[in-house]
């Protein structure tokens, strides 16, 4: 969309999240909104400081003002129950490598039936008729029904054989399952933080923040600190510079236990103590 701004001319405008409830966000996007506004694209789940925004009530408000809703399931997907037609959404898009534990250079897309009779799909190959189709006789062509109609070109079938693998792997554990599991420890990890008096940049309400949990602490920019939890604690951190956060992400999925937030909680006490 950004990009969209200079190439097409479009007006894009943002909004930044509430800590205070989930309301206020929709509050905040609807403020946003004029006669002109034709689309709601945003996250389910923000990348810098994890919080879940509530994805049924904008999708009430998209409906509302009859705006095309997308949403960007990178950081949801492989971590929560997603359920895109109870939202209302028109698409929905995430990556493969992330939370689902797929190959690099997977990803997966949901368009809903209401918004493939409208879209057409921006670039079409061979495959994309879903089907038989004869172009020498008819000089004609369709798109098929199915998801194939967005396959242009030919499938990397191992990286997806990999994603299929993968997917197989979370299901039999049970999504829901999972994301108590996730859930529980960035519940842990966040009150351990609080308690230490780091200053925690995700959500305080446990119905708002996921189990990516982001924080900072006062006496370390985010890089030396990321430096000391890497060399003394041996811990994969991610920095968020973005915004002037000047944070670390932790991101906690199922190969995660309560033994790793405790080795979080230990790495962040003694960088306070540096």
């Amino acid at each position: 969309w950004i990009a969209r701004q200079k190439r097409d001319g479009i007006v894009v405008k943002t909004f930044t999240p509430s800590m205070v409830s989930a309301k206020e966000n929709v509050d905040r996007i609807e403020a946003l909104l004029t006669p002109q506004t034709r689309v709601l694209s945003l996250s389910h789940v923000t990348c810098a400081t994890g919080q879940i925004l509530p994805m049924k009530a904008i999708g009430q408000l998209a409906a509302a003002h009859d705006l095309w809703y997308f949403v960007d399931g990178a950081q949801s997907m492989g971590m929560m129950p997603i359920d895109v037609k109870s939202w209302g959404c028109h698409a929905y898009a995430t990556s493969g490598h992330k939370w689902l534990l797929g190959p690099k250079g997977t990803g997966l897309l949901y368009v809903s039936l209401a918004a493939q009779e409208v879209i057409e799909p921006k670039f079409v190959g061979a495959y994309s008729g879903g089907g038989e189709w004869d172009m020498i006789s008819t000089g004609e062509f369709t798109f098929g029904d199915t998801a194939q109609r967005y396959e242009y070109g030919t499938v990397n079938v191992p990286l997806f054989v990999g994603l299929g693998a993968s997917m197989d792997f979370l299901l039999n554990i049970g999504i829901d399952n999972v994301w108590q599991h996730n859930h529980a420890m960035g519940v842990a990890l966040k009150e351990g933080l609080n308690e230490l008096g780091a200053e925690v940049l995700s959500p305080q309400q446990e119905a708002e923040h996921s189990s990516i949990i982001t924080f900072k602490i006062d006496n370390m920019p985010y890089a030396e600190l990321q430096g000391f939890l890497g060399r003394a604690h041996k811990l994969r951190t991610r920095g968020i510079y973005e915004g002037g956060l000047n944070g670390l992400r932790i991101s906690l999925h199922l190969y995660n236990d309560f033994d790793d937030v405790d080795r979080v909680l230990a790495g962040v006490r003694a960088a306070m103590k540096a």
